[in-house]
């Protein structure tokens, strides 16, 4: 990025380096498919081959792509018994992700790598709320 600006000399394309921001109506959108961990439509039904990681795939705007997915993974590693996963994002996919749900200390979860399904969860519902607390965050409003 630095040199990418370093080559502006004079400010013409200062502003196209600036990533837009998600909205909030964005991330509200994907409430019920992110938070549907029982009918998953996000993850593949079979994980890929001599493997324990499923590719999660969203179709939303890029913005909101990554929140979602790790948000999926985290429901889904619960709903599944676990408690947290490994989530490896795929930078030429942003819409894509690979995920493998385990617990610490369990054969193949890398420590460095693990994610705890809670923490996750507790953070990034303030971000993309469950339908039911959208609900009442929207009777209230």
């Amino acid at each position: 990025m630095a040199k990418l600006l370093e080559t502006d000399g004079n400010n013409r394309t200062l502003f196209t380096y600036i990533l837009p921001y998600a909205q909030i109506k964005d991330y509200e959108r994907l409430s019920k498919d992110v938070w549907n961990a029982q009918k998953s439509k996000l993850i593949a039904k079979e994980p890929i081959r001599n493997s324990k990681f499923y590719v999660v795939n969203i179709w939303s705007d890029a913005m909101t792509q990554p929140e979602a997915l790790l948000l999926h993974s985290a429901l889904l590693a619960k709903a599944r018994g676990f408690s947290g996963f490994i989530y490896l994002s795929l930078p030429n996919r942003p819409q894509s992700g690979i995920v493998r749900f385990g617990n610490p200390g369990d054969a193949g979860m890398m420590s460095g790598s693990y994610l705890d399904a809670d923490a996750v969860i507790a953070d990034l519902r303030k971000v993309i709320p469950s339908p039911e607390e959208l609900a009442a965050r929207r009777k209230t409003a």
